[in-house]
């Protein structure tokens, strides 16, 4: 309710602001038990370490996974270059679409390195 109707009220303040702020409060006077991150395992404390991942490197490994590594990474892709044009168009600006891309590449293949997910 207070999406819809705070707008109506004040435009100064987020709506969404006010709603976390005002179930924070709720939660914490009413002493409501909220599941945490640190409830689901202990966070690291340091930084990764870059490695290989722990898969054999065969034929079988690598027709199962490319599928899946050419999709994600034309998604990545094609979402870049739309929010690349997109700022361009609003800013009467021109953005390298292949820098950009090869920008995202790098990213991507040191990510996997340190364990993350390419985005």
């Amino acid at each position: 309710a207070l999406m819809v109707f705070f707008p109506k009220v004040t435009k100064v303040i987020p709506a969404p602001l006010v709603s976390i702020v005002i179930l924070t409060v709720i939660t914490v006077a009413a002493g409501i038990a909220v599941p945490t991150v640190g409830d689901k395992g202990e966070l690291p404390s340091s930084l990764p370490v870059p490695g290989l991942p722990d898969v054999p490197f065969t034929m079988d490994t690598l027709t199962t996974i490319a599928p899946y590594a050419f999709a994600m990474a034309l998604v990545g892709l094609m979402e870049s270059l739309m929010t690349a044009k997109l700022v361009d168009d609003i800013t009467d600006t021109h953005s390298s679409k292949t820098r950009e891309s090869i920008g995202q590449g790098i990213a991507n293949i040191v990510t996997g390195f340190f364990g993350g997910m390419g985005g």
